[in-house]
């Protein structure tokens, strides 16, 4: 919003940086609170109380690592200049190491803080299959990090993200807030609910392709520049 370099330039970059952490923080930690089973809706948690307890903390940390993480992979594939995109290979890898500890972390915690989803994630033959998946998949990003196949990493990280979130779903099952609403129960009525599929659709036809008109326009910019400078 402030093209020229100055003080009004560095502050909205400080305050973009600030709601960037705070989203996938906030997210992770409201995530971490509703899989904790001790979020009641007839006896609300004072404020910050249920919040600020280590799991759902430790959840808003690995939230936060992994969308530094998809930030870092996917800009080592945008950036022009070769040492920028070394800065960000090693920004990626520094995110894929911090998240595998936060994730351990996040386990550890989750015997006391949330002892469904340890029960489900830690324990049994699904759950060693599902780790050995996440390890192999980050060992994967490790190794397409380290020999610069970016675009791979690219597509390694989307498949990390896809089995993170899908565990932890697949943990919450059938429940959106664990003990108190099944899924079934937390649905909106069937009338309710074609109406918004019915929304959804119409506003779609119309935000895909002005979305799409637009990261053309950009890409093409990119070329363009590119290859002036070429």
């Amino acid at each position: 919003y402030d093209p020229q370099p100055g003080r009004g330039s560095t502050r909205w970059q400080l305050v973009f940086a600030i709601t960037s952490a705070l989203t996938p923080l906030a997210l992770g930690v409201t995530l971490g609170a509703a899989a904790s089973g001790q979020l009641r809706a007839a006896a609300p948690p004072t404020l910050f109380a249920l919040w600020t307890r280590p799991f759902p903390l430790a959840v808003g940390a690995l939230v936060l690592a992994l969308f530094a993480l998809l930030a870092a992979v996917y800009l080592t594939v945008e950036a022009d200049e070769p040492a920028l995109k070394d800065d960000f290979r090693r920004r990626a890898l520094a995110c894929t190491l911090l998240l595998g500890a936060l994730a351990w972390l996040a386990a550890l915690l989750s015997e006391e803080g949330a002892p469904r989803l340890h029960e489900v994630l830690l324990r049994g033959g699904r759950a060693l299959v599902f780790q050995g998946l996440c390890a192999l998949t980050a060992a994967a990003l490790v190794a397409a990090l380290l020999g610069r196949r970016y675009r791979l990493a690219r597509f390694v990280a989307g498949a990390l993200t896809v089995l993170v979130v899908g565990g932890f779903l697949n943990a919450q099952r059938p429940y959106v807030l664990f003990p108190e609403f099944p899924i079934e129960q937390a649905a909106a009525p069937p009338q309710v609910l074609r109406a918004m599929l019915l929304t959804l659709a119409v506003g779609s036809a119309l935000l895909v392709p002005a979305l799409l008109y637009l990261y053309r326009i950009f890409k093409h910019e990119r070329a363009e520049h590119a290859r002036s400078e070429s």
